[in-house]
């Protein structure tokens, strides 16, 4: 996993933004308007209308221009697989995931006193810093699948004040059902959450850095880093250990060392720049790569 940064003044963005946001109302319209109908409080079965085709358009931006071909979980090359659009937070579902591996669906209090199961972040389908591009792998039940574990509860509509509508960090969506209720962005649902998982798109803050968290070592293996919680579901939820994967990133590092010698045998004088260039964010598998070859230095110079 390593971390991609999308320019949010781009022109693609700007333009794209309009019709997510128009896409989102739809889908909120769609739930308060499910709500109506008599349901038992029990599983909900809502599920939005999929306009797949808003996010099929950030998802090619985000696999050519931000992961450079690769998913942005596992770090595999896109060869031979189209990349699924994947949502951090769950559109329709929600599990969560305890320390011990246990899994329940969280529920969720209405503000007329019925509660849910979760219905999934269904308004963030369409937002940008919720969607990345994914191998089936990552995106299915052998990976992350509709997991997202967090420290505190899974929030839903959310009651706020003035106060509080005042020190948010994106605007929220009013419930047109609920007055004072609103659908919270993903900044401030990173907050109030405190969720476990890493984001590799646009980490703002060490806490969801995935490099402050995961450490690749030799043979392709991954670790938390100091123990980190967050390192430690992630790599669960991403099945970041599953042994092809391993084998795949072991390869990569050892390429990689063998042409970083016959490098340095040619050029005694070998700078940071040649370094780099062996792990480079367009090369699959590249932070593993670099934490390899900076550990092989390390070792190396200290003789």
């Amino acid at each position: 996993m390593r971390p991609g940064t999308l320019n949010v003044r781009s022109p693609f963005l700007v333009a794209w933004k309009q019709t997510a946001h128009t896409a989102t109302l739809d889908a909120i319209t769609e739930f308060e308007d499910w709500l109506e109908d008599p349901k038992p409080d029990t599983k909900p079965d809502f599920k939005a209308s999929s306009k797949t085709k808003v996010w099929t358009e950030l998802k090619h931006h985000l696999f050519e221009e931000v992961f450079l071909q690769k998913c942005a979980y596992c770090e595999t090359r896109g060869v031979g697989f189209y990349p699924d659009a994947e949502h951090y937070r769950p559109k329709a579902s929600v599990v969560n995931v305890s320390d011990s591996g246990g899994r329940s669906k969280p529920r969720c209090a209405l503000p007329d006193g019925r509660t849910i199961d979760h219905p999934g972040y269904f308004w963030l389908a369409f937002h940008w810093r919720n969607l990345v591009p994914s191998c089936k792998t990552c995106n299915t039940g052998a990976g992350k699948g509709t997991q997202f574990p967090t420290s505190k509860p899974n929030e839903f509509l959310v009651a706020l004040s003035n106060a509080e509508l005042a020190a948010l960090h994106e605007v929220p969506i009013e419930s047109t059902r609920f007055a004072g209720h609103y659908y919270l962005g993903p900044e401030d649902l990173d907050e109030r959450e405190e969720a476990l998982l890493l984001n590799p798109l646009n980490p703002k803050e060490k806490q969801h850095e995935p490099l402050a968290h995961l450490v690749f070592g030799v043979r392709g293996i991954v670790t938390a880093r100091d123990n980190s919680r967050r390192g430690l579901h992630s790599i669960r939820t991403y099945n970041l250990k599953y042994e092809l994967l391993r084998q795949a990133r072991q390869e990569a590092q050892e390429n990689a060392w063998r042409q970083y010698g016959m490098d340095l045998a040619m050029d005694t004088s070998l700078t940071g720049v040649d370094r780099a260039k062996l792990s480079s964010g367009d090369r699959p598998y590249s932070e593993a790569i670099r934490q390899f070859i900076d550990e092989g230095r390390r070792i190396q110079f200290s003789r």
